[in-house]
């Protein structure tokens, strides 16, 4: 019978407190807490649940409480009240469900991955051309004597199909590009870094929500970093330095050492 009562929706202690007041009524809460081994200020808790719920009643007789049973009638309303409970809790359960696994398909979860090799390298830059979004880059002088001039070149000229803008900040050094017109045509709005302030072989650049960073060391490689945040920090962070590069006093003297004009086709 206990377990028959907690299906309907009471606890464990609901159930014996119940059981015993159908059997014992009119049943006091002492005689309720030495019964079933409560404390006597649990077994007032539980029977005045059970008040609560309409299962007992209670009142008063010869100066104390006791409480006696009443219609079990109580306990259809009891299931119904539970089942409903059940219900509401099942159609939470589904949409709390289907909420998280819309989160999961669309939520951009930050992810890294390294790439190694030359062919790797031209990979990634055509793979980035294609995403075909504005692209911010921090150039690096180590990348012509380990790729080659021609390698970079056509690289750093594939566009996509809306000829997104490039932004780039360039060191002014022997054998880079000094024309405009080839700027213009590869859609590259240039800043010139002086020659010594940037010598790390680390190019980084942004493009939609990656973070590439090309290491031309012997053997070259790439690690690209899809994270919303980390993307949209550099671009702040560029602009940053593209601001106060532009803004030195020294900028309108540059470029000196660039000297490199090559024609396309």
């Amino acid at each position: 019978m206990e377990d028959i009562l907690i299906q309907a929706g009471l606890s464990q202690q609901q159930a014996q407190v119940y059981l015993y007041i159908i059997d014992h009524f009119p049943a006091s809460p002492g005689e309720i807490a030495t019964a079933l081994k409560l404390s006597r200020t649990n077994a007032y808790k539980v029977a005045d649940k059970l008040v609560e719920q309409g299962l007992a009643k209670k009142e008063e007789e010869n100066k104390k409480i006791v409480y006696l049973p009443t219609d079990p009638i109580a306990l259809s309303s009891l299931v119904a009240e539970t089942r409903n409970k059940m219900i509401a809790l099942e159609r939470a359960t589904k949409e709390a469900m289907k909420i998280i696994k819309n989160r999961i398909a669309h939520d951009e979860h930050p992810t890294a991955q390294v790439y190694t090799g030359r062919s790797a390298i031209v990979e990634l830059f055509k793979e980035q051309a294609s995403l075909d979004k504005d692209l911010y880059f921090i150039a690096t002088p180590a990348d012509l004597p380990v790729m080659s001039f021609h390698t970079m070149h056509m690289l750093r000229n594939i566009t996509g199909p809306s000829r997104a803008a490039r932004y780039g900040l360039t060191p002014d050094i022997p054998g880079a590009v000094k024309d405009p017109a080839i700027d213009k045509q590869s859609r590259l709005v240039r800043t010139w870094l002086p020659r010594y302030v940037y010598e790390s072989p680390v190019e980084w650049s942004v493009c939609d929500n990656e973070l590439r960073m090309f290491i031309y060391a012997d053997e070259p490689y790439a690690i690209k970093i899809a994270d919303k945040h980390v993307a949209d920090a550099f671009r702040q962070l560029w602009k940053l330095l593209d601001e106060q590069q532009r803004a030195s006093s020294e900028y309108k003297k540059l470029p000196q050492y660039a000297d490199r004009t090559v024609w396309s086709r």
